[in-house]
């Protein structure tokens, strides 16, 4: 399998909010009780920049880098996709390398959180060098989840 990465449309979120792979379902809501398609709006709209993953022509991911604050230095890194990404996963992991030097030219200190449960997610994210803290609790339920960031080298 092959994907394409292009930068993200409105248009790309419905058939990624709609079919949007269960841990990232559970950790939306558990971090603001907020839906699939709202959380995919509301990561769009405050995105400083936002690709989409492609297969075969459909959206299957999309992720991006928010800003803390309009002069931060601090990026919020981000990802929700679906079951599809696990059919390009190794494409996926290899190149994303790429987009977090992109983040990084953009803000030299990438922080989010992610849920604690979210094992695709933690394993990803550990392969690019985040560094873990945590858990706490956080969200409108008091889940767990980690705090990952990441100082760029360069």
């Amino acid at each position: 399998m092959s994907a394409d990465v292009v930068n993200a449309t409105w248009e790309h979120i419905e058939p990624i909010a709609s079919n949007m792979r269960e841990a990232d379902v559970i950790e939306v809501w558990l971090s603001s009780h907020r839906t699939p398609h709202q959380a995919m709006k509301e990561a769009f709209e405050v995105s400083v920049k936002a690709w989409t993953i492609m297969e075969d022509g459909v959206p299957i991911g999309m992720f991006g880098v928010s800003s803390v604050s309009v002069l931060g230095t601090t990026g919020i890194p981000w990802l929700l996709g679906t079951d599809g990404m696990l059919k390009i996963k190794r494409q996926f992991v290899r190149e994303s390398a790429k987009y977090l030097r992109a983040s990084h030219k953009l803000y030299p200190r990438l922080a989010n959180f992610v849920h604690a449960n979210n094992a695709e997610s933690l394993r990803w994210l550990m392969w690019l060098g985040f560094d873990f803290s945590g858990p706490v609790k956080a969200g409108p339920d008091g889940a767990e989840f980690y705090k990952f960031e990441r100082v760029s080298d360069v």
